[in-house]
């Protein structure tokens, strides 16, 4: 399925192609490709809290679901570091 992600830490907004199914799944995939941004942390399955993190301009923690929501094609996830959001 193709995601766009809008990101801080690589030229803003591109599409990506992706076999996750959540977006548990995809912040530890995108983790593992930019480990020196540590958004993602394994151990305790959760965002790191310097990092803001936001499905379809929702932030992923007042989703029912949380991490566990389930991605479709054409859904926008958003990533960055905390205090520094990109105005719409």
């Amino acid at each position: 399925m193709k995601i766009r992600l809008k990101t801080n830490f690589e030229n803003g907004e591109r599409e990506i192609e992706t076999s996750s199914r959540t977006l548990k799944d995809l912040l530890y995939e995108l983790s593992k490709q930019y480990p020196a941004e540590r958004f993602y942390n394994k151990d305790w399955e959760d965002v790191t809290i310097t990092y803001t993190v936001e499905l379809n301009g929702k932030l992923y923690d007042s989703l029912p679901n949380q991490l566990d929501t389930r991605l479709k094609d054409d859904d926008v996830v958003e990533i960055y570091q905390s205090g520094e959001f990109e105005e719409d």
